[in-house]
């Protein structure tokens, strides 16, 4: 979906126009968003890739064992989607 993230300083409003991504999963009636992408450096990256991907055990270890790498996520977030649909247990 795409979006705009503006900073407000008392000079100026700088507005960035940029995407945000969403998962659905079979079992649930509302999309999730895991990502809005940002030109900057987020210090923690991983961290944050593993919270924002928690509701994936899978995935999580992927981030661990560096199967997925923070340069990978960001150059394409949409990269975690097909990984999603392996990996999803339906919750009972």
């Amino acid at each position: 979906m795409p979006i705009t993230d503006p900073t407000y300083v008392p000079s100026m409003t700088k507005v960035h126009y940029t995407w945000r991504y969403f998962y659905l999963t079979k079992d649930s009636d509302v999309a999730v968003a895991y990502w809005d992408d940002v030109d900057d450096i987020i210090p923690g990256m991983k961290k944050v890739m593993k919270f924002y991907l928690r509701e994936f055990p899978e995935l999580v270890e992927m981030v661990d064992k560096e199967g997925i790498t923070a340069r990978d996520f960001r150059d394409n977030p949409t990269i975690v989607l097909p990984l999603i649909d392996k990996t999803y247990s339906p919750k009972e």
